[in-house]
């Protein structure tokens, strides 16, 4: 992939739009009513500090438009966008030659960022918080580093949730674990909180505030008055057989 493959002018013409489906513009992207609003807050605040975009890491499933709204942050700033992805960008020089050729605001979209190896990570890291890039010139004992300075850019990552081990439902690993450790070691519970917080090294605060509002709002967790119980949902979301409930007691009237 060379540059100029991987340039996208967001000022040109319309025309060249016309051969996409794409949305240009916020206005015209339809559904993900939220996201619409964080990222419109998002361009009006830099629009009118008159400074680039700060870094954005869309997740999503495929399909989803993350391609599509990497375009609308450029198109909504009057900005060139460069595209390439995380397989493309091999070798810490692929990702010199982009950065070297960014303009201030520019936007630098990375699909599959995930997948870029760990050596081009290195070097993306500065990138991003300091605005610098560190290469090697030259090859063998005669080879030097050098730090260049790079325009203030916008990076925007996508990825897919499952490379962050997010579920279809949204559970962190973490919330899957607090499930799996509540019904494997307290066999469901009820168990206290301090309890289950010890037995996942987190504070207590964190498993209260973060974790168990969401897992309360999906029905796999429930706060009683002897502590926490997970209830069927959460077995079955896990995959865990219900506890056998016992013997049956018959009654005697």
């Amino acid at each position: 992939m060379t540059d100029k493959d991987a340039v996208l002018d967001a000022r040109a013409d319309d025309d060249q739009f016309d051969l996409t489906l794409r949305p240009r513009l916020l206005s015209e992207y339809v559904g993900q009513q939220q996201v619409r609003e964080n990222l419109g807050i998002l361009l009006e605040a830099a629009r009118r500090r008159g400074e680039p975009v700060e870094h954005v890491l869309l997740c999503g499933p495929p399909g989803l438009g993350k391609t599509t709204l990497a375009h609308i942050i450029a198109n909504e700033l009057g900005v060139a966008i460069k595209v390439s992805s995380g397989p493309a960008i091999d070798h810490q020089g692929a990702l010199g030659s982009i950065l070297l050729n960014l303009a201030t605001r520019d936007v630098f979209f990375i699909d599959e960022i995930h997948r870029l190896n760990s050596v081009v990570e290195e070097s993306l890291y500065p990138a991003l918080e300091d605005f610098r890039f560190d290469a090697v010139l030259g090859k063998g004992v005669g080879a030097s580093a050098a730090t260049l300075p790079l325009p203030h850019f916008t990076c925007v990552g996508a990825l897919a949730l499952a490379m962050l081990d997010i579920d279809a439902l949204g559970l962190e690993p973490l919330d899957r674990q607090l499930l799996e450790t509540l019904i494997t070691k307290f066999k469901g519970g009820p168990v206290g909180l301090d309890t289950i917080a010890t037995s996942l090294s987190e504070e207590p605060e964190t498993i209260e505030d973060v974790h168990e509002p969401y897992l309360i709002q999906l029905g796999f967790l429930a706060r009683t008055a002897r502590g926490r119980v997970a209830t069927e949902l959460a077995y079955r979301h896990l995959g865990i057989a219900l506890p056998d409930p016992g013997p049956h007691q018959p009654r005697l009237l």
